[in-house]
């Protein structure tokens, strides 16, 4: 296990006085927390913490470790403010995997820009929807859209994805603008397939605050966010798509929005790493510039959000 990340769980445990709340704190799981505090005190063949159901507290033991501990993160914090400070432009390369249409419509189009402004970086791009395989694929980050991220992995959330309906203004003259959810059974839904063999068959709305889907049966199916568009555009039915990967079509009137009182919140976008503090400056300017590229696509994230 890393070390480093090791003490800095099990300060945080003390902090916090809780590993709920530490693992909140840290974007890690639960599991993950107890897992290296279970495994420092196997190393170390000490009892650091007394838990009870109510309660934790320190032993003897613990609460000289967790000074030892406190003094080695504030030297380690000291000795990275200190680099950070010769450092003047993040070298190497960044590779990185975007769902298809956040790189092809919001990220791409900026990266001359962007790497103009940083000019000893390299950045490759994998354009994927699916889980990262960090190792196999040599990735140092993943943008995800996930509501639920895989273990053993940090999610450092950056905002939620509102989901909009959409259909072109011609093929709603055509076959009439649904009023609810329950109207759309009347229309032709352009599905898509999020893997093989995974249809995502249903729509998702929310009003007054609740969660809830509709079915439809899609006669065309497509498993990419620009063949859906391509569909839509052709006056082949109503889609739902993220806002990032819709605005722009919103924007010119190509496409206008279906339903829009029962819009989903949508699920969060975050970016993914395996649990090492030391990303690297490049990591953390990338996602700065992706924060920028982001601005008024997403919405805040909040700790609540729904289906969560």
């Amino acid at each position: 296990m890393d070390r480093f990340l090791t003490l800095t769980i099990f300060t945080n445990v003390v902090e916090k006085g809780s590993f709920a709340r530490a693992a909140a704190a840290l974007d890690l799981s639960p599991a993950t927390v107890t897992e290296h505090v279970q495994a420092l005190e196997a190393r170390l063949n000490t009892k650091l913490l007394h838990r009870t159901t109510r309660r934790l507290s320190l032993t003897p033991e613990g609460a000289t470790y967790v000074e030892h501990c406190r003094h080695i993160l504030a030297r380690l914090e000291e000795a990275d403010e200190t680099l950070a400070a010769h450092r003047t432009s993040p070298r190497g390369t960044l590779r990185v995997m975007t769902p298809p249409m956040l790189a092809t419509l919001v990220l791409i189009p900026r990266m001359p820009k962007f790497l103009e402004r940083y000019p000893d970086l390299r950045v490759e791009f994998t354009l994927s929807g699916q889980a990262p395989d960090f190792v196999a694929q040599n990735l140092d980050l993943s943008l995800q859209v996930t509501m639920q991220p895989d273990p053993g992995v940090v999610f450092r959330p950056l905002g939620l994805c509102a989901v909009r309906t959409v259909a072109t203004p011609t093929y709603l003259k055509r076959r009439g603008v649904p009023r609810t959810p329950d109207d759309l059974a009347k229309h032709d839904i352009i599905g898509v397939r999020a893997a093989p063999g995974v249809l995502l068959s249903s729509l998702r709305f929310q009003h007054n605050g609740r969660m809830f889907t509709r079915e439809a049966n899609s006669r065309l199916v497509a498993d990419s966010g620009e063949a859906q568009r391509a569909a839509a555009l052709a006056h082949g039915g109503i889609m739902q798509g993220v806002q990032y990967a819709v605005a722009d079509l919103l924007e010119s009137g190509k496409l206008v929005r279906v339903l829009p009182e029962w819009d989903w919140s949508g699920p969060p976008l975050g970016a993914v790493h395996l649990p090492n503090r030391f990303l690297g400056r490049k990591v953390e300017v990338f996602l700065d510039f992706a924060r920028e590229q982001l601005a008024g696509k997403i919405s805040p994230y909040r700790t609540d959000w729904d289906n969560r």
